[in-house]
């Protein structure tokens, strides 16, 4: 292991003498090392210094407990976080590492393991950082490549629209069928390259959301009846009641029926025919619900965890000829989440998919 070697490093700690045992370790392997006892010290030494490792203890004078660490985190995403903590507080550090401290380490107790802490934090840190930048380079080139693809396809959909409005009465079947599979295909290909570009601008925190207070009643029943000929066309019911009173959440229309789209596309696609796809809209205490339940083939619960990632998909197969992207539901739950939001999946085999969509009303 590479230790830390000529590395700026600001130690967070209240208590002078042990603040001062800790810079002295440090400093004697190297290291350059600043104290400070209070959090809002450390904010202004990092807003003027540049440092490679915070080393800091969750009881200072002026904050308590994570809210050191989430405003340290704040003000730099990016630098490695070690946390001090006492022989009791374990639970406290387990918080701290899923709150994006990179380690910890028990006060007093030091030596080497110290040291090994310190490096593994430092290269942990490293090569989390040169991962988010190869994810924005891959998200961009994601981005360029499909914003480059979609004219041509645009184009060749065009065209074999019009060229089958053209030659009508002059094809043959055959040839219908052909004009039939290019308009198929391009349609396909222009969806993908859309849910690809949705997920590079997601990705990237570009999802602008413009919200209104809308009413869900007639967003929900604006969705379902473009989507009930698709459905019918499978012998499949869409049904949906409208709540009698007003349904109202603040949320951006355009973005909540892509969500909608998904939901019910989803649901058709994999349900048999002769099933009823339910439609359920109303309100829980201060949270708008939506739920989407079909009587498809279920999903298994080891798939349910992985089936809101990119390019994931359950083990059940679409009813007719379908194709998916794999990117519907990973763009449905970046959406509801950047509304303040949850969706959720109830699934039992062979009992149908239950998929639940909470958003908060207005305040």
């Amino acid at each position: 292991m590479r230790q830390p070697q000529a590395r700026r490093v600001l130690i967070v700690e209240d208590s002078r003498t042990a603040a001062f045992a800790l810079k002295t370790q440090l400093e004697a392997t190297g290291l350059v090392c600043d104290v400070t006892g209070e959090l809002q010290a450390a904010l202004k030494h990092l807003s003027t210094t540049g440092y490679d490792l915070v080393i800091l203890d969750l009881g200072l004078p002026d904050v308590t407990g994570l809210e050191g660490l989430a405003a340290i985190k704040a003000a730099c995403p990016d630098l490695a976080v070690v946390i001090l903590t006492g022989t009791n507080d374990s639970d406290l550090a387990v918080q701290a590492l899923k709150a994006g401290a990179q380690d910890y380490v028990v006060k007093g107790e030091y030596g080497q393991l110290l040291m090994r802490t310190l490096a593994f934090a430092y290269e942990r840190n490293e090569v989390r950082r040169q991962l988010e930048a190869l994810n924005e380079q891959k998200n961009r080139f994601l981005g360029m490549a499909a914003h480059d693809l979609r004219n041509p396809l645009t184009a060749i959909s065009g065209i074999s629209n019009l060229l089958a409005s053209m030659l009508e009465g002059v094809l043959d079947a055959e040839q219908k069928e052909l004009l039939g599979h290019i308009e198929t295909s391009s349609g396909f290909m222009l969806e993908l390259i859309d849910d690809l570009l949705d997920i590079a601008a997601i990705e990237e925190g570009r999802i602008d959301l413009l919200t209104l207070d809308l009413d869900l009643c007639e967003v929900v029943a604006g969705s379902v009846a473009r989507h009930r000929h698709l459905a019918r066309a499978k012998s499949i019911e869409l049904c949906f009641e409208p709540p009698s009173t007003p349904v109202v959440a603040r949320a951006d229309e355009r973005r909540l029926v892509q969500v909608l789209d998904n939901l019910l596309s989803n649901a058709t696609k994999y349900s048999p025919s002769g099933t009823t796809t339910t439609i359920a809209l109303g309100v829980e205490g201060d949270a708008v619900v939506l739920s989407v339940r079909d009587q498809g083939p279920g999903i298994a619960k080891a798939e349910q965890v992985r089936l809101f990632e990119p390019f994931e998909r359950a083990s059940s197969r679409v009813t007719g000829g379908e194709r998916s992207t794999g990117l519907g539901l990973a763009i449905t739950k970046k959406i509801v989440e950047a509304h303040g939001g949850n969706v959720s999946l109830e699934s039992e085999v062979g009992e149908g998919s239950t998929f639940e969509v909470r958003l908060p009303r207005p305040g």
